[in-house]
C-alpha cells in the first residue's frame, strides 16, 4: 500500500519499467488561434498533461516564432520532471501571469538536448509523429532512430509502452518483410536501413585505412574500432555480417581480412623484407629486439614497422610483445614446448622449459606473457597451465 500523503498531482501508476520522470521531451505545438502575441524560443511555460502541471520553457525547433494557429516542432526542457509518453495530449500555458497559449501532442522522450533548424532532428521528430497511433509504426520508429543503432527486446517494450509478447510479435512481422533484423548474440535489433549505413561506416573506415597502409593485408579490427567510432558489441555483429556475405574474414588475433586483397610491394619494401625475415629466422630463438633490427639493417623506424607489420600479416613472423618478433618456425617450436612441458607435469615447470629451448630469461617472460594473452596458457596462483578449450 502506498501512504496516499506520499501521491501528488501528476503522479502516475504504472507497471514497473514502462515509464520514467523527463525532464526533455519532443513536441509538436499549435498555438492558440487568436493568440495577441507569438510563441518565442525559450519562453517559460507549463507543460499540462493528464494531472501533471509542470514548469519549463519551449524550444522552437523548425522555426523562430510561432503565431497564433501555427503548428511547429518543439523540445520542452523541464524544470520540474514529466510522466507522459509518445501520444499523449497537452495544453501549454505562460509560466507567469497563467494563460493558455497552445496545445499538442508529445512525440519522444528525448535522450539529449535537440539542436535548431537540424535537419535530421526535425525529420526525425516528423517520422514519429507518422508512427502514433500505431504500435507497429512505432516500433519500426524507434529501431530507425535508435541512437545507440540498435536496441534490445526490453529497450523497445519501454519505448513503445507494450508487453514483451507484443513487442515480439510486431519484430517478427518487421522482420518477414526486412524491415528489421536480430544481430548479435544478445539478439538485438537493428532496423535494415541503420544496418546499411553501418556497414557502410565499416566498409568506408576500412578503404581509408588501407589507402593509407597499402603495404598492409590485414586490419587490427583495435584500428577498425578507431576508425569507425562504433561500439565493440555492434562491430563484431557488423564484422560477422560481412563475414557471412563473403565480403572479409575475421581471423584469430583480432585481425581483419578483405575478400581479394593483394600487396604490391615496390623493389625497396621487397628488399627489405627479405632482409628483416632472414635476420629473424637466423636469430631462432634469441632474435634482435626492433632496435637491433633498426641498428644492425640500417632501415628507418618507419620503414622498419611497415616491414615488421607487413611480415605478421603474411604469418611469417609473430609479434610477440614489445620489441621482439620471433619467426614462425620457431615461434611453433616455442609453442608445442609449452603444450608438451604442461601436458607431462599438470603445470609449466619454467626451468625445464628453458633448458629444452636453450634460451634466456630475457626472451622466455615475454614468450609466457604473449602466450597467456592469445589463450594457450593461463595463470593459475604462480604457476601456469593449460587453457582449457
Amino acid at each position: 500500500d502506498i501512504d496516499h500523503h506520499r501521491v501528488g498531482r501528476g503522479d502516475v501508476v504504472a507497471a514497473p519499467g514502462f515509464f520514467q520522470s523527463l525532464k526533455m521531451v519532443g513536441a509538436r505545438v499549435r498555438a492558440l488561434k487568436g493568440l495577441d502575441f507569438p510563441l518565442t524560443n525559450r519562453m517559460q511555460v507549463r507543460v499540462h498533461t493528464g494531472t501533471a502541471d509542470a514548469l519549463g520553457e519551449v524550444v522552437l525547433l523548425d522555426s523562430e516564432q510561432l503565431a497564433g494557429g501555427q503548428e511547429g516542432l518543439v523540445q520542452f526542457r523541464m524544470a520540474e520532471p514529466l510522466v507522459c509518453a509518445p501520444g499523449d495530449r497537452f495544453v501549454m500555458r505562460l509560466a507567469s501571469p497563467v494563460m493558455t497559449l497552445g496545445g499538442g501532442v508529445i512525440l519522444e522522450e528525448s535522450r539529449y538536448r535537440l539542436k535548431r533548424f537540424k535537419t535530421f532532428v526535425l525529420d526525425e521528430l516528423e517520422r514519429q509523429a507518422g508512427s502514433l497511433g500505431s504500435a507497429r509504426a512505432r516500433l519500426e520508429s524507434e529501431l530507425a532512430r535508435a541512437p545507440e543503432r540498435w536496441m534490445d527486446l526490453q529497450e523497445l517494450t519501454v519505448a513503445v509502452k507494450a508487453s514483451r509478447a507484443d513487442v515480439t510479435a510486431l519484430l517478427d512481422e518487421l522482420a518477414a518483410e526486412d524491415l528489421v533484423l536480430s544481430l548479435g548474440p544478445a539478439g538485438r535489433w537493428m532496423h535494415t536501413q541503420t544496418l546499411d549505413l553501418c556497414l557502410a561506416q565499416v566498409g568506408d573506415a576500412m578503404t581509408r585505412w588501407f589507402a593509407e597502409n597499402p603495404e598492409r593485408r590485414k586490419m587490427d579490427v583495435r584500428d577498425l574500432r578507431s576508425a569507425c567510432g562504433l561500439e565493440t558489441g555492434l562491430l563484431s555483429a557488423l564484422l560477422k555480417t560481412l563475414e557471412g556475405r563473403g565480403e572479409l574474414s575475421c581471423e584469430t588475433g583480432g585481425m581483419v581480412v578483405p575478400k581479394g586483397r593483394e600487396v604490391e610491394l615496390d623493389d625497396a619494401t621487397r628488399a627489405a623484407r627479405e632482409k628483416v625475415l632472414a635476420t629473424l629466422i637466423q636469430g631462432q630463438l634469441q632474435p634482435p629486439d626492433r632496435d637491433a633490427l633498426e641498428g644492425t639493417l640500417g632501415l628507418a623506424s618507419k620503414d622498419l614497422q611497415r616491414v615488421l607489420d607487413l611480415l605478421v600479416d603474411e604469418g611469417e613472423i609473430h609479434h610477440v610483445g614489445g620489441g621482439l618478433f620471433l619467426a614462425s618456425e620457431p615461434y611453433g617450436t616455442v609453442r608445442e614446448a609449452i603444450v608438451d612441458n604442461c601436458q607431462r607435469n599438470g603445470q609449466l615447470a619454467i626451468p625445464e622449459l628453458r633448458d629444452r629451448l636453450g634460451t634466456t630469461r630475457k626472451f622466455l617472460i615475454p614468450l609466457l606473457e604473449h602466450f597467456d594473452t592469445v589463450g594457450v596458457t593461463a595463470r593459475r596462483g604462480g604457476t601456469r597451465v593449460l587453457r582449457q578449450g
